[in-house]
């Protein structure tokens, strides 16, 4: 069985934008490419993943750590990578991203061995280009991630400490087999591999985030059941709906009940938020996200990236926009209420709305709130 071979990235938020659209760009363009990318925002916790970074080392599963120098403190940068090649690899392909204008970390960086190069340097997507994004891993306990086998293992390494090393009597020297007199291990075995992804996503999240809030998945059958009652309703109970939507509104910036959202039909980025007086601000957070994700294309394919910034072809055109409604009486789903016009290609439709239900985070519907399918 063939797994993605994971990349630790680190960098920190913008300290004057609410978003960091250039680790946001890189972050996405990586999971394009096909690795699965652990993103970190905190120091404290990308040290605190390294004993399971050790472990994706042992089994050839980690590409790559790549890590934005801090802005207003560079020696933790470097005892960070320090700190990696110490305890997890010496290996490893390390990338330190300077911080432009900043004071160089490169002789801080004792051990030696780290690329210093931003993601816009010629050098940058040729390393990147040649790491193995896959590897042939093999399990006996046919364990879809990384995270469900850890735990997995753990729970085996504790019924056997509790067992083989607490024995009943002096005489008894341990079983050949794994003890599991309460039945624990088979149970949360059992558990990890029924339970929908959706909930085992709380517990192992790939993103580990301290940011803005975020939306969660719902379960299918929430999703579906919530999705038929507004199709089934009336054009009465459309404009009962439409008003109830219209009352969570506050009457300035739109209310910390609304989120802004935009998605590009393109790349299907999308990015939402619920920061006060920031709502009008989400498409030019996103293009700046796009038209980073379209340079890296452009780099890795050796072509040169046509410049739009003095052209009506802007990519924040093609944008889809609306207001996600998270607290609408009668309803635990979110409702998206996407602006669309007959002029857009309805295959781009289609891409963004079969995007946004598969995510099963909000109901997306349009100004006459019909349910697209």
């Amino acid at each position: 069985m063939e797994k993605k071979r994971t990349i630790i990235y680190f960098e920190e938020d913008d300290g004057f934008l609410p978003v960091n659209s250039n680790r946001d760009a890189l972050s996405s363009f990586l999971a394009e490419l096909g690795f699965d990318v652990k993103l970190f925002t905190n120091a404290y916790l990308t040290e605190q993943f390294f004993p399971q970074a050790k472990k994706l080392v042992s089994r050839r599963l980690l590409a790559c750590f790549i890590v934005k120098q801090a802005r207003y403190c560079p020696e933790y940068t470097a005892e960070l990578v320090e700190n990696f090649k110490r305890n997890v690899s010496g290996e490893v392909t390390v990338i330190v991203l300077p911080y432009w204008g900043g004071e160089s970390i490169e002789d801080r960086v004792k051990s030696g061995g780290a690329l210093f190069m931003d993601w816009y340097d010629d050098g940058f997507f040729p390393v990147i280009a040649s790491l193995e994004k896959t590897v042939e891993c093999f399990n006996w306990l046919g364990a879809e991630s990384l995270e469900e086998e850890g735990l997995l293992f753990g729970q085996l390494e504790k019924a056997y400490k509790a067992n083989r090393f607490n024995p009943k009597s002096e005489e008894d020297d341990g079983m050949l087999g794994v003890p599991d007199h309460n039945h624990s291990v088979v149970a949360e075995a059992l558990r990890i591999k029924i339970q929908p992804v959706e909930f085992l996503k709380e517990e192992f999240d790939e993103k580990i985030r301290d940011g803005p809030f975020d939306f969660c998945a719902f379960s299918r059958d929430d999703y579906i059941i919530e999705s038929e009652l507004i199709k089934a309703m009336s054009n009465g109970e459309k404009a009962e709906l439409s008003e109830k939507m219209r009352r969570t509104m506050g009457r300035v910036g739109h209310g910390e009940k609304i989120s802004a959202y935009a998605i590009d039909p393109i790349t299907l980025e999308s990015f939402h938020t619920n920061d006060f007086g920031s709502h009008s601000n989400v498409p030019m957070y996103l293009e700046s996200r796009v038209d980073t994700i379209e340079i890296m294309r452009s780099k890795m394919a050796n072509r040169d990236w046509e410049d739009n910034y003095d052209s009506e072809k802007r990519t924040r055109h093609r944008f889809f926009t609306g207001l996600i409604y998270h607290a609408v009486p009668g309803f635990k789903i979110p409702i998206l209420r996407l602006d669309w016009w007959d002029g857009r290609k309805k295959s781009q439709l289609k891409s963004i709305v079969e995007k946004i239900r598969s995510e099963r985070k909000f109901i997306v519907v349009d100004k006459a709130l019909n349910v697209h399918e």
